[in-house]
């Protein structure tokens, strides 16, 4: 084998490598950023249905008391 083509076989893989592992950090990123902005949501979701269930008992007791 001669120099040239071991040069190029080191560059084409180091690209390699590299392309795959900027497209599993972006991968990476996207997952992390929906995991999170998920778990607010539900988080949200969770507290407007506590309200909505207190702010019914409300009504409820002040209809009842009418």
């Amino acid at each position: 084998m001669d120099w040239l083509t071991v040069i190029v076989s080191l560059i084409s893989a180091l690209g390699g490598t590299s392309l795959l592992l900027a497209i599993a950090a972006f991968l990476g990123k996207k997952w992390f950023n929906v995991r999170i902005e998920e778990a607010v949501k539900h988080e949200y979701a969770k507290k407007l249905e506590e309200h909505k269930v207190q702010l019914q008992e409300q009504v409820n007791r002040s209809i009842q008391q009418r």
